[in-house]
């Protein structure tokens, strides 16, 4: 993804550019037509310009052609932005985790409506469909089909309200075998946990880029996919932090308040 910064940002500063550029990709393109909207130019253009270290000229067409100003390119970068699919044909082995939102927002369990409702004919509710359709598939490209599977934002047993805890209650592992086992996990956090709040996603995502920092540091061949079904508008917060977490999958729960039907939207 080739970017580029100019000092047409003044007062924005470098680290702020850097981080808006992660939430908005098309902002050195975006400054420059604000700046002026008769300007058009390429990424190769721009990369001429860095190497010559000259100025692009902007000028008024309103009447007489008027210098207004000029672009300089303070930093150009090229990156290459690599699929799923790439990682995968490279040999790259898939590791899967997911966690589950256990927040009162998804509606009490016992009620019909509720995203996690415990129906008695044993009909899947809206997560275990979410989790069944994910991760069959995904568990196909894991080898041992362990995955990390965690909960976040429900009162634990014997405990206070946690943000991060092992889906198969063990203290010391968050592993569970296959999708039998995140499905049995969840029906069994669901019975022994109280939904409550609030919706916090970082210690989730602190803990998965834990465990993919430690495989980098052994030089492991792996590619790490978090996926996070929740009922919250996760994205604002997914978006500022995939620059870094790039494999982070959002499965966000809806309920159509017309139609009174649970939708599932990926």
């Amino acid at each position: 993804m080739p970017v580029a910064t100019t000092n047409l940002l003044g007062r924005l500063g470098e680290e702020v550019f850097w981080h808006l550029l992660a939430l908005i990709p098309s902002l050195i393109i975006f400054v420059i037509f604000l700046t002026n909207r008769s300007l058009q130019t390429t990424i190769a253009q721009l990369e001429n310009l860095y190497n010559s270290k000259a100025g692009a000229n902007f000028y008024s067409h309103k009447g007489q052609k008027k210098l207004k100003g000029q672009l300089f390119l303070d930093k150009f970068q090229e990156k290459v932005q690599h699929t799923f699919l790439d990682y995968i044909s490279s040999g790259f082995e898939l590791n899967f985790m997911v966690a589950v939102d256990f927040t009162a927002s998804n509606g009490d369990p016992r009620v019909p409506q509720s995203l996690h409702y415990i129906d008695p004919s044993g009909r899947p509710n809206s997560y275990q469909q979410a989790i069944l359709g994910v991760s069959e598939v995904l568990q196909f490209y894991d080898n041992d089909r362990r995955f990390p599977a965690w909960g976040f934002g429900a009162k634990i047993p014997r405990g206070s309200v946690s943000h991060c805890f092992n889906l198969n209650a063990s203290t010391n592992d968050c592993e569970v075998v296959g999708v039998e086992g995140i499905m049995s996990a969840y029906s069994s956090t669901l019975y022994s946990v109280s939904l409550a709040g609030p919706t916090l996603f970082g210690p989730v995502i602190s803990k998965a880029a834990e465990i993919a920092s430690h495989s980098v540091q052994y030089g492991n061949n792996k590619y790490f996919v978090l996926l996070i079904i929740t009922v919250c508008n996760i994205y604002p917060h997914v978006t500022s932090v995939q620059k870094f977490y790039p494999s982070i999958v959002v499965c966000r729960m809806e309920l159509s308040p017309t139609s009174k039907k649970q939708k599932i939207l990926l």
